[in-house]
Protein backbone atom coordinates (compact mmCIF):
# COMPACT_ATOMS: atom_id res chain seq x y z
CA UNK A 1 0.00 0.00 0.00
CA UNK A 2 1.77 3.35 -0.72
CA UNK A 3 2.05 6.15 1.53
CA UNK A 4 -0.73 7.77 0.22
CA UNK A 5 -3.53 5.36 0.56
CA UNK A 6 -1.87 3.90 3.55
CA UNK A 7 -2.97 7.83 4.88
CA UNK A 8 -6.59 7.66 3.29
CA UNK A 9 -7.53 4.22 4.77
CA UNK A 10 -5.97 5.32 8.26
CA UNK A 11 -7.96 9.16 8.25
CA UNK A 12 -11.34 7.43 6.54
CA UNK A 13 -10.96 4.30 9.36
CA UNK A 14 -10.69 7.04 12.17
CA UNK A 15 -13.34 8.99 10.87
CA UNK A 16 -15.97 6.11 11.19
CA UNK A 17 -14.63 5.47 14.63
CA UNK A 18 -14.96 8.38 15.57
CA UNK A 19 -17.62 9.81 18.62
CA UNK A 20 -20.65 11.85 17.76
CA UNK A 21 -21.69 14.36 20.73
CA UNK A 22 -24.42 15.95 18.91
CA UNK A 23 -27.81 14.85 19.68
CA UNK A 24 -28.96 11.77 18.10
CA UNK A 25 -30.21 12.71 15.09
CA UNK A 26 -30.37 11.11 11.08
CA UNK A 27 -28.27 14.26 10.38
CA UNK A 28 -25.54 13.24 11.96
CA UNK A 29 -25.32 9.91 10.26
CA UNK A 30 -25.43 11.81 6.67
CA UNK A 31 -23.05 14.20 7.86
CA UNK A 32 -20.85 11.14 7.97
CA UNK A 33 -20.60 11.82 4.29
CA UNK A 34 -20.83 15.27 4.16
CA UNK A 35 -19.38 17.05 0.47
CA UNK A 36 -20.38 13.39 -0.32
CA UNK A 37 -23.66 13.12 -1.22
CA UNK A 38 -25.66 13.11 -5.16
CA UNK A 39 -28.91 12.62 -3.31
CA UNK A 40 -31.34 14.68 -1.53
CA UNK A 41 -33.66 12.70 0.96
CA UNK A 42 -37.48 13.28 0.72
CA UNK A 43 -38.71 16.29 3.17
CA UNK A 44 -36.91 17.60 6.20
CA UNK A 45 -35.34 14.71 7.37
CA UNK A 46 -31.95 15.54 6.48
CA UNK A 47 -29.81 17.94 4.65
CA UNK A 48 -27.50 15.51 2.59
CA UNK A 49 -26.27 18.69 0.53
CA UNK A 50 -26.96 16.21 -2.68
CA UNK A 51 -28.20 18.37 -5.92
CA UNK A 52 -30.23 15.63 -6.86
CA UNK A 53 -33.97 15.73 -5.77
CA UNK A 54 -34.12 11.78 -7.44
CA UNK A 55 -36.77 10.77 -4.97
CA UNK A 56 -39.42 13.32 -6.87
CA UNK A 57 -37.70 13.11 -10.36
CA UNK A 58 -36.17 9.56 -11.14
CA UNK A 59 -39.03 8.17 -13.30
CA UNK A 60 -36.97 4.97 -13.86
CA UNK A 61 -39.06 2.54 -11.26
CA UNK A 62 -42.50 4.28 -12.24
CA UNK A 63 -42.03 3.89 -16.20
CA UNK A 64 -40.97 0.56 -15.71
CA UNK A 65 -43.69 -0.68 -13.92
CA UNK A 66 -46.10 0.11 -17.00
CA UNK A 67 -44.01 -2.39 -18.75
CA UNK A 68 -43.56 -4.94 -15.94
CA UNK A 69 -47.21 -4.08 -14.17
CA UNK A 70 -47.15 -4.37 -10.11
CA UNK A 71 -43.47 -4.63 -8.28
CA UNK A 72 -45.92 -5.81 -5.21
CA UNK A 73 -44.38 -9.18 -3.99
CA UNK A 74 -41.56 -8.95 -6.25
CA UNK A 75 -38.25 -10.50 -5.25
CA UNK A 76 -36.10 -7.92 -6.50
CA UNK A 77 -32.00 -8.90 -7.07
CA UNK A 78 -30.81 -5.19 -7.43
CA UNK A 79 -27.07 -4.34 -8.52
CA UNK A 80 -25.06 -1.55 -7.49
CA UNK A 81 -27.80 0.83 -5.38
CA UNK A 82 -25.38 3.48 -4.92
CA UNK A 83 -27.36 6.09 -2.14
CA UNK A 84 -30.38 3.48 -2.31
CA UNK A 85 -32.51 6.15 -4.14
CA UNK A 86 -34.28 3.33 -6.04
CA UNK A 87 -34.21 0.82 -3.68
CA UNK A 88 -36.34 2.92 -2.12
CA UNK A 89 -39.01 3.59 -4.75
CA UNK A 90 -39.03 -0.14 -5.66
CA UNK A 91 -39.62 -0.93 -1.71
CA UNK A 92 -42.66 1.25 -1.77
CA UNK A 93 -43.77 -0.32 -4.86
CA UNK A 94 -44.07 -3.36 -2.71
CA UNK A 95 -41.10 -5.47 -3.76
CA UNK A 96 -38.82 -7.34 -1.85
CA UNK A 97 -35.09 -5.91 -2.75
CA UNK A 98 -32.26 -7.85 -1.70
CA UNK A 99 -29.43 -4.93 -3.28
CA UNK A 100 -25.53 -6.02 -3.81
CA UNK A 101 -22.92 -3.00 -3.30
CA UNK A 102 -18.94 -3.53 -3.84
CA UNK A 103 -18.50 0.22 -2.95
CA UNK A 104 -17.72 0.36 1.06
CA UNK A 105 -18.79 4.21 0.82
CA UNK A 106 -21.91 3.75 -0.97
CA UNK A 107 -22.35 0.37 1.10
CA UNK A 108 -22.77 2.31 4.33
CA UNK A 109 -24.71 5.22 2.36
CA UNK A 110 -27.08 2.97 1.62
CA UNK A 111 -27.64 1.56 5.28
CA UNK A 112 -27.59 5.19 6.26
CA UNK A 113 -30.79 5.70 3.69
CA UNK A 114 -32.52 2.47 4.82
CA UNK A 115 -32.00 3.73 8.83
CA UNK A 116 -33.25 7.19 8.10
CA UNK A 117 -36.58 5.69 5.51
CA UNK A 118 -36.99 2.41 7.57
CA UNK A 119 -36.30 0.72 4.54
CA UNK A 120 -36.98 -3.21 5.20
CA UNK A 121 -34.45 -4.08 2.05
CA UNK A 122 -31.14 -5.79 2.48
CA UNK A 123 -27.86 -3.76 1.52
CA UNK A 124 -25.01 -6.99 0.65
CA UNK A 125 -21.62 -5.47 0.51
CA UNK A 126 -19.61 -7.72 -1.89
CA UNK A 127 -19.05 -7.98 -5.65
CA UNK A 128 -21.90 -9.55 -7.55
CA UNK A 129 -19.96 -11.15 -10.19
CA UNK A 130 -18.66 -12.87 -7.11
CA UNK A 131 -22.42 -13.73 -5.96
CA UNK A 132 -24.15 -16.84 -6.20
CA UNK A 133 -28.23 -17.00 -6.01
CA UNK A 134 -29.59 -19.69 -3.90
CA UNK A 135 -32.98 -19.72 -6.40
CA UNK A 136 -34.21 -17.43 -9.16
CA UNK A 137 -35.47 -13.95 -8.10
CA UNK A 138 -38.40 -12.08 -10.15
CA UNK A 139 -36.55 -9.26 -11.69
CA UNK A 140 -32.63 -8.37 -11.42
CA UNK A 141 -32.13 -4.57 -11.39
CA UNK A 142 -29.37 -3.43 -13.08
CA UNK A 143 -29.44 0.21 -13.71
CA UNK A 144 -26.30 2.41 -14.09
CA UNK A 145 -23.90 -0.99 -13.80
CA UNK A 146 -23.00 -2.22 -17.21
CA UNK A 147 -20.77 0.55 -18.73
CA UNK A 148 -18.73 0.20 -15.51
CA UNK A 149 -17.72 -2.66 -16.58
CA UNK A 150 -14.18 -4.32 -17.36
CA UNK A 151 -15.91 -7.44 -18.50
CA UNK A 152 -19.52 -6.91 -20.19
CA UNK A 153 -20.70 -9.44 -21.82
CA UNK A 154 -19.58 -12.01 -18.74
CA UNK A 155 -21.77 -9.72 -16.42
CA UNK A 156 -24.73 -10.07 -19.09
CA UNK A 157 -24.21 -13.92 -18.75
CA UNK A 158 -24.33 -13.69 -14.93
CA UNK A 159 -27.04 -11.83 -14.39
CA UNK A 160 -28.91 -14.14 -17.09
CA UNK A 161 -28.64 -16.54 -14.85
CA UNK A 162 -30.46 -15.04 -11.86
CA UNK A 163 -33.91 -14.15 -13.48
CA UNK A 164 -36.02 -13.97 -16.33
CA UNK A 165 -36.76 -10.66 -16.56
CA UNK A 166 -33.91 -7.49 -16.56
CA UNK A 167 -34.44 -4.32 -16.04
CA UNK A 168 -31.14 -2.53 -17.85
CA UNK A 169 -30.04 1.17 -17.65
CA UNK A 170 -26.74 2.13 -19.26
CA UNK A 171 -24.79 3.64 -21.45
CA UNK A 172 -23.23 2.64 -24.62
CA UNK A 173 -21.16 3.15 -27.11
CA UNK A 174 -21.74 5.03 -30.52
CA UNK A 175 -19.43 5.83 -33.06
CA UNK A 176 -21.68 8.73 -34.12
CA UNK A 177 -22.14 10.04 -31.02
CA UNK A 178 -18.00 10.06 -30.94
CA UNK A 179 -17.46 11.62 -33.74
CA UNK A 180 -19.51 14.38 -33.12
CA UNK A 181 -17.82 14.97 -29.34
CA UNK A 182 -14.09 13.81 -30.13
CA UNK A 183 -12.77 16.29 -28.30
CA UNK A 184 -14.76 15.65 -25.42
CA UNK A 185 -14.40 11.99 -25.35
CA UNK A 186 -10.53 12.10 -26.04
CA UNK A 187 -10.29 12.69 -22.18
CA UNK A 188 -12.04 9.09 -21.75
CA UNK A 189 -11.98 6.87 -24.66
CA UNK A 190 -8.61 5.81 -25.98
CA UNK A 191 -9.17 3.65 -29.25
CA UNK A 192 -5.99 2.49 -28.86
CA UNK A 193 -6.96 0.22 -25.97
CA UNK A 194 -10.06 -0.45 -27.54
CA UNK A 195 -10.16 -4.70 -28.18
CA UNK A 196 -12.41 -7.38 -29.95
CA UNK A 197 -14.06 -10.12 -28.53
CA UNK A 198 -15.59 -13.27 -30.33
CA UNK A 199 -18.97 -14.00 -29.15
CA UNK A 200 -20.98 -16.62 -30.49
CA UNK A 201 -19.28 -16.03 -34.07
CA UNK A 202 -20.06 -12.06 -33.77
CA UNK A 203 -17.40 -10.19 -33.39
CA UNK A 204 -17.98 -7.57 -30.45
CA UNK A 205 -15.37 -4.22 -29.98
CA UNK A 206 -14.92 -3.08 -26.68
CA UNK A 207 -14.68 0.09 -26.14
CA UNK A 208 -12.14 1.53 -23.59
CA UNK A 209 -13.30 3.63 -21.16
CA UNK A 210 -10.79 5.58 -18.63
CA UNK A 211 -11.74 7.32 -15.68
CA UNK A 212 -9.96 10.65 -14.55
CA UNK A 213 -8.58 10.78 -11.20
CA UNK A 214 -10.33 14.14 -10.08
CA UNK A 215 -13.83 11.73 -10.44
CA UNK A 216 -12.68 9.20 -7.93
CA UNK A 217 -14.18 11.89 -4.89
CA UNK A 218 -16.94 10.89 -2.80
CA UNK A 219 -19.63 11.27 -5.10
CA UNK A 220 -17.90 8.73 -7.39
CA UNK A 221 -20.22 6.40 -8.76
CA UNK A 222 -18.01 4.49 -11.27
CA UNK A 223 -16.55 0.61 -11.37
CA UNK A 224 -14.10 -0.79 -8.82
CA UNK A 225 -11.06 -0.67 -11.52
CA UNK A 226 -9.42 2.42 -13.60
CA UNK A 227 -11.08 1.90 -16.70
CA UNK A 228 -14.24 -0.10 -18.23
CA UNK A 229 -15.46 -1.53 -21.48
CA UNK A 230 -18.30 -0.04 -23.75
CA UNK A 231 -20.09 -1.84 -25.48
CA UNK A 232 -22.67 -1.01 -28.68
CA UNK A 233 -26.25 -0.98 -28.07
CA UNK A 234 -26.41 -3.63 -31.08
CA UNK A 235 -24.04 -5.82 -29.21
CA UNK A 236 -25.69 -5.35 -25.75
CA UNK A 237 -29.09 -6.45 -27.56
CA UNK A 238 -27.86 -8.95 -29.53
CA UNK A 239 -25.85 -11.03 -26.61
CA UNK A 240 -28.83 -10.74 -24.44
CA UNK A 241 -31.11 -12.32 -27.21
CA UNK A 242 -28.35 -14.74 -27.39
CA UNK A 243 -29.64 -16.07 -23.77
CA UNK A 244 -33.23 -16.35 -25.03
CA UNK A 245 -34.27 -12.09 -23.71
CA UNK A 246 -36.81 -10.01 -25.78
CA UNK A 247 -35.78 -6.66 -25.34
CA UNK A 248 -38.71 -4.25 -24.85
CA UNK A 249 -37.17 -0.49 -24.70
CA UNK A 250 -38.63 1.97 -22.41
CA UNK A 251 -36.31 5.20 -23.87
CA UNK A 252 -33.49 5.42 -25.48
CA UNK A 253 -31.76 9.17 -25.12
CA UNK A 254 -28.72 8.43 -27.67
CA UNK A 255 -27.64 12.30 -27.29
CA UNK A 256 -27.54 12.22 -23.84
CA UNK A 257 -24.43 14.57 -22.77
CA UNK A 258 -21.86 12.05 -21.26
CA UNK A 259 -22.79 9.54 -24.04
CA UNK A 260 -26.25 7.38 -25.18
CA UNK A 261 -27.80 6.10 -22.50
CA UNK A 262 -31.47 3.57 -22.61
CA UNK A 263 -33.16 1.68 -20.49
CA UNK A 264 -35.45 -1.35 -20.97
CA UNK A 265 -36.71 -4.63 -20.17
CA UNK A 266 -35.15 -7.93 -21.08
CA UNK A 267 -37.76 -10.31 -20.55
CA UNK A 268 -37.22 -14.45 -21.38
CA UNK A 269 -40.40 -17.10 -21.55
Amino acid sequence: MQDLELYLWWRNFTELTDYSSSAPAHQNAFDLFKGGWRTKVPGDLADTGGVKNVFETDERVALTKKVLGSYEGKHILEIGPFEGYQTAQLEKEGADVFAVENSTANFIKCLVMKNALGLKSTFALGDFNEFEAESKFDIVWFSGVLYHMTDPLSSLAKISRWADTLFIWTQYFSEEFAAENSKAYSDFFKPEKDKTVEFLGREIKHNYRAYLAPQRNGTFSGGSESFSYWLSLDDIKFALEAYGFKINMILNNPKHPTGPACYFVARRD
